[in-house]
């Protein structure tokens, strides 16, 4: 197993090129940013864990290149910046093609002013078996978006769990498809049980954004606060 934790206000960016045999675990617990897959193969070849828990920002496979995760992914963004924006962005360039073979698990939980998971932000992203998305962000802004950019894609094998229980004072929302495209391959559950002012779980969002959705499609707003 290696784990990697960094601290510090400097900005740590490996270039990639990198071979994890065993379980990996990433963390930055510093106030600058720790970052990989900087233009060259990541390989992960079992579980990876990437946790932000410091007042920065971590950014995994940042530029063209192929990367691949053979088991489980798990990303906590459990930063804590009072005045910042703490964001976990995963795949950053275009041309990024990244496949994860396992779960995934995407958990929102810090309480930063403006804490974001973006998976993927840019490029192509496939995932072999489910995906988990938590929102239990308690900052100002709390998000998790699916597919950001025009140029990215995430097509998900499994079934697909959203959780938006968020405690924002405002934005408290999770975007399945920003503007990117999302192919959900199995079915879609989502439940809404947020207190935010603006609690939203919200697909397809901008008009650029188009989904397919090839299971049952499940929805509950749990709260009567919230917008759905």
């Amino acid at each position: 197993k290696t784990a990697l934790t960094k601290t510090g206000a400097g900005n740590e960016t490996s270039p990639g090129g990198n071979t994890f045999v065993g379980n990996a675990t990433l963390t930055n617990e510093g106030s600058g940013q720790f970052n990989f897959g900087n233009g060259n193969t990541d390989d992960f070849q079992a579980n990876l864990d990437v946790v932000n828990s410091g007042t920065s920002d971590m950014i995994i496979f940042i530029k063209d290149a192929s990367h691949n995760v053979d088991g489980d992914f798990t990303v906590t963004n459990s930063a804590t910046s009072a005045s910042g924006d703490n964001n976990v962005w995963i795949g950053n360039n275009a041309a990024n093609v990244i496949a994860f073979g396992g779960n995934v698990t995407l958990t929102n939980n810090g309480s930063a002013r403006d804490n974001r998971i973006y998976f993927p932000h840019q490029g192509s992203a496939t995932v072999g078996g489910t995906v988990d998305v938590v929102n239990a962000s308690s900052g100002t802004f709390g998000y998790v978006i699916l597919a950001n950019s025009t140029n990215s894609s995430l097509d998900i094998t499994g079934v697909t769990t959203v959780t938006n229980s968020s405690t924002v004072s405002n934005d408290g929302i999770v975007l399945l498809g920003y503007q990117g495209d999302v192919t959900f391959g199995n079915d879609l559950d989502i439940v809404n049980s947020s207190t935010s002012n603006s609690a939203e779980v919200r697909c397809n969002y901008e008009d650029n954004s188009s989904n397919i959705y090839n299971g049952n499609i499940t929805v509950q707003s749990t709260n009567t606060v919230n917008d759905g």
